[in-house]
């Protein structure tokens, strides 16, 4: 394929798509495939480049310039002899996850292959308290990217980017999770929820599969959502969504960049609200949901 110094395709295999009745495909030996340019106009002059679909990408840069009056036409290297490849993240060196403990070292590596040797660049993507999807340019160059100190907030997906100018640039993706060290002697849950660093569907927790409250008296039926971004709750009845009214309020509370809060009030409980409400969470990724019985509690 010849593509011009834009990108734009200009021919593939035998066929043309420049438009350009000017340019042709020459196509003499098994791995020599070269442009033809009839009728040469200044707005030809510049760089055109041939890529070879294997695995690297190989590719070759020639220049057309406008030559003096008695000057020869340099020799242009035949793709078989001489070529640059694209990069190519080596994996066999390369960790996806990596979890680290709060206030440890640690060290992330990509390596890339390439001709030249490709240029390596860091950035973090990672969420705001308001659920903000922000790239921050690590301001690193190189194979490793250390966390010197690691803390909570460097939780988050590393980006290591890499080019030679031979086309395609390449990156590779590295999830950091970083844990939380316990400075109390509390003991820990059984189970731990779902705690993502990236674009992720929700999950529904519920606090309690059954509430029990006397009639007269408010319930409170209390729900969590995880996800990124940061997913809405629903709560339903009877498959019918419940609004703020005088029959119920709802109260939400944020934490994090990916968890919200929800509790359902049921005002003056009454025989016909002992049923199961669910609690309903979704974002653009996907939805969940879990349920809550509220039952009449008959003790005294």
């Amino acid at each position: 394929m010849w593509q011009d110094e834009k990108g734009q395709v200009l021919t593939l295999r035998k066929k043309t798509y420049s438009g350009d009745r000017r340019h042709n495909v020459l196509h003499t030996e098994r791995i020599q495939w070269s442009l033809e340019i009839r009728d040469v106009k200044p707005d030809d002059l510049g760089v055109y480049t041939c890529v070879v679909s294997t695995k690297p990408f190989l590719t070759r840069t020639v220049t057309l310039r406008e030559g003096k009056p008695g000057e020869g036409v340099d020799k242009v290297p035949e793709i078989g002899q001489s070529t640059g490849s694209s990069p190519q993240l080596v994996r066999d060196t390369f960790r996806e996850d990596v979890h680290v403990k709060q206030y440890q070292a640690v060290t992330l590596t990509c390596q890339f292959t390439g001709d030249p040797t490709p240029t390596i660049k860091w950035e973090r993507r990672m969420w705001t308290r308001d659920g903000v999807k922000v790239v921050e340019d690590l301001k690193t160059d190189g194979e490793t990217y250390t966390l010197t100190n690691a803390q909570m907030e460097d939780t988050g997906v590393y980006v290591c980017r890499a080019s030679n100018g031979s086309p395609p640039p390449v990156q590779g993706l590295i999830r950091v999770k970083v844990r939380e060290v316990m400075t109390t002697t509390t003991p820990l849950p059984t189970t731990t929820t779902f705690d993502p660093i990236d674009d992720a569907a929700p999950r529904a927790y519920s606090f309690g599969e059954v509430v029990y409250q006397h009639l007269g008296r408010d319930a409170e039926l209390t729900c969590k959502a995880v996800g990124i971004p940061r997913p809405t709750i629903q709560w339903r009845v009877d498959g019918d969504h419940i609004q703020d009214n005088y029959k119920y309020t709802i109260r939400e509370q944020q934490y994090r960049h990916h968890t919200l809060h929800s509790a359902l009030l049921v005002k003056s409980v009454h025989p016909g609200n002992f049923k199961k409400y669910e609690c309903y969470v979704f974002n653009k990724y996907g939805d969940d949901r879990t349920t809550i019985v509220l039952a009449e509690n008959r003790n005294p």
